[in-house]
């Protein structure tokens, strides 16, 4: 355990580590914003190991649409292959894993697929939906690449730190299902391109399904139950056996 501010740890760490993650932070705080500058970025970039992981977590629910695409400007600058997946379904407190590899491969779907599947027994109740590789693959939203077309956005960095300073501090604009939804289809029609390249048909199927399970959320959170609810059957019945059975209402699974 090492207590210390993690941009200036990170610049002694070059080629020290596997998987580098950032969870949730404020990101118009001061201080916490720097964390999704591009300095920050570039920093864990050089202190991953060849063929690393860097993986940032953002509370959609404190930022803007146009201050969500800021951050994934910067982010694309340092990692260009980069890809986004969801926390969970909770279209109320949405958020988003925004992962940035070295490696210029697509992802290998098959290592991934043995690695959840190995892992399967020892998983805890809130996580059962790892039960099988298809409940990992539910939370992929798509890959990021050079064309998304956020180049025209300014960047956020040390020197201009327009996060902090507050390219949209509307409360009522910050982003839940209703405003997200839009964003996250138009990302996941862009299709297997860049590190998704590997996926077939089935792991496709099962990324669909995912973002059914979203929208769902998002008429449950407009007052819609009744059309949430036949919708979130409809998929789970489309789902392998263990993944119905850690999302089922009996589950406890904390999966919303």
């Amino acid at each position: 355990l090492v207590l210390d501010d993690a941009a200036s740890h990170l610049a002694a760490e070059r080629g020290a580590f596997d998987v580098i993650v950032g969870d949730l932070v404020v990101p118009w705080r001061r201080g916490e914003a720097a964390l999704l500058a591009r300095e920050h970025f570039e920093r864990a970039r050089a202190a991953l190991r060849p063929g690393g992981l860097f993986c940032v977590w953002l509370p959609l629910y404190q930022l803007g649409a146009r201050e969500l695409e800021c951050v994934l400007a910067t982010f694309q600058d340092v990692f260009p292959r980069a890809t986004l997946w969801r926390g969970d379904w909770v279209a109320g407190l949405p958020t988003l894993g925004l992962v940035g590899t070295l490696d210029e491969r697509p992802l290998d779907v098959a290592a991934i697929d043995a690695r959840v599947t190995a892992r399967a027994a020892g998983l805890v109740q809130d996580s059962r939906y790892l039960a099988h590789p298809a409940g990992l693959w539910l939370h992929l939203v798509g890959a990021l690449e050079p064309s998304t077309g956020f180049h025209a956005l300014p960047r956020n960095t040390q020197d201009r730190p327009v996060l902090e300073l507050g390219l949209e501090r509307d409360g009522e604009r910050f982003l839940d299902g209703e405003r997200l939804q839009p964003f996250l289809e138009r990302i996941g029609a862009l299709g297997p391109r860049g590190p998704l390249a590997g996926l077939d048909a089935l792991h496709l199927s099962w990324r669909h399904e995912g973002e059914q399970l979203f929208r769902a959320s998002t008429l449950a959170e407009r007052g819609r139950e009744e059309e949430a609810r036949m919708l979130a059957f409809e998929v789970l019945g489309r789902l392998p056996a263990e993944i119905q059975a850690s999302l089922s209402p009996s589950s406890g699974s904390g999966q919303r």
